[in-house]
């Protein structure tokens, strides 16, 4: 979120960000966020709510959002199932004309052992229909859209599968190339051992514990040429069998201890075949790990600009040992531990591409654009709206006026269902400039 936030402020400082933060990870985000451009509003949430859950409560939406004196021109919803819960919070309850914009970062298509005689997911079916209520959706890769659109497909008319088609827009998550970079000099490995990175969750569903379990632990007895870094980001239990082998390093990490572990690992292993984009397999190629990637998933995607910027040679040699399908994972990975020094050549080139293709920086237009194209679906009210010209009139008297004292000056009340604030504010902002830097908005002059 820093990196989408960030990129955007970059671009254009025209935007404030009103960012809803669970209370209990408040003091994070406070130090990630240092910009009078962002607004964090503590919300009772809890940090972490999987698949398909989430928390609403309209008299907590009420107490936190100051909606007298802020104003929302656009919804920014990283889970999707939450958008009909908001979209009728702004757009009913009180009173607005607010789009919104969803990012689809997961979309679990995965068989779950508890719905195995359940032939319709309750989880899937609300991030479906979250999508079909948004303007726009963000998505991660062409991979991650086919699969949203091949599950939907099921249960939606083919017109309202067009329309959602019509609305996915491809915006790959970035890296902070610089902050990679500050810790490239000081990372080496001297203890003679290839290094393996795992920097993925050790969980079942990516595919680590059974990579662990069966296929490194194999591999060591055959071979104990090398060393294994389990990250461990979220701090899952591992299984004690596995914390006492010599071979492996157990996380988790802080982050400036991560990318220098990044920096000293030779092999990254990615063998997940979920729909999520892996930020962390993408991290570490920037930081010259050659990479080791299941075919069936995005990685060819993520990895095609990449590619396309090294020579023919080299790139016919990376795509045959690179990537996997199925069960080739474990003789690829002995193909590279017995020599990488070639890869660890072309990857040197492929991670300069990486850092600058992917980095957050090239990111922020195309959000800019994104979230400047649905406020522009906003309807305006006429310019000869009486109010509107008693409060420009008002406005040119005092030079400014915040919005808590324009709402005082028209008694405005949604009496009636006919005009919303939003279509007001639109009218206002063709004449009226509102600070983004102030979290409280304020009309001036131009």
């Amino acid at each position: 979120m820093r990196g989408v936030i960030s990129s955007i402020l970059n671009v254009s400082t025209d935007f404030h960000f009103y960012v809803l933060v669970p209370t209990l990870v408040m003091e994070v985000w406070t130090e990630a966020f240092q910009s009078s451009n962002v607004t964090l509003l503590p919300y009772p949430t809890p940090p972490r709510i999987h698949g398909g859950d989430f928390y609403f409560d309209p008299a907590e939406m009420l107490r936190v959002l100051d909606l007298k004196s802020i104003e929302i021109d656009v919804l920014f919803l990283n889970q999707p199932e939450i958008s009909a819960a908001f979209l009728q919070f702004f757009n009913k309850h009180t009173f607005h004309s607010i789009p919104a914009v969803s990012y689809t970062h997961w979309f679990d298509v995965r068989r779950r052992p508890t719905l195995k005689n359940v032939g319709w997911r309750p989880d899937l079916l609300s991030h479906g229909a979250g999508l079909l209520s948004c303007s726009i959706n963000g998505v991660n890769s062409h991979f991650g859209e086919e699969s949203v659109i091949r599950w939907m497909s099921q249960y939606v008319k083919d017109s309202e599968l067009a329309k959602l088609k019509s609305r996915f827009r491809i915006i790959p998550p970035g890296i902070d190339s610089g902050e990679l970079l500050q810790s490239q000099s000081s990372c080496k490995h001297t203890d003679g051992k290839n290094r393996v990175l795992i920097n993925h969750r050790v969980l079942e569903y990516t595919g680590v514990r059974q990579l662990l379990q069966s296929k490194l632990s194999k591999i060591w007895d055959r071979r104990r040429d090398f060393k294994v870094v389990v990250t461990n980001p979220s701090r899952a239990r591992v299984p004690g069998e596995l914390l006492s082998q010599e071979w492996i390093e157990c996380g988790p990490f802080n982050r400036e201890d991560y990318i220098s572990e990044m920096w000293r690992s030779d092999i990254v292993v990615s063998p997940h075949r979920s729909t999520h984009w892996s930020i962390s397999t993408l991290e570490a190629i920037g930081c010259e790990c050659v990479p080791l990637m299941t075919c069936e998933s995005f990685f060819e995607e993520l990895m095609r600009p990449v590619m396309q910027a090294i020579p023919d040679d080299h790139r016919e040699y990376a795509q045959s040992r690179w990537f996997y399908y199925r069960h080739a994972l474990a003789p690829k990975l002995e193909r590279l531990l017995d020599d990488f020094s070639r890869d660890k050549e072309i990857v040197v080139k492929a991670a300069a591409t990486a850092r600058d293709h992917y980095d957050w920086l090239r990111q922020g237009q195309i959000w800019v654009s994104v979230f400047e194209s649905v406020v522009g679906e906003t309807k305006l009210i006429s310019e000869e709206n009486p109010s509107f010209k008693r409060l420009s009139n008002e406005i040119r008297k005092r030079g400014s006026i915040t919005k808590k004292d324009a709402l005082k000056f028209l008694g405005w009340y949604p009496k009636q269902r006919l005009l919303s604030w939003s279509s007001f504010r639109r009218r206002l902002l063709e004449d009226f400039v509102d600070n983004a830097s102030q979290p409280e908005s304020v009309y001036c002059e131009r």
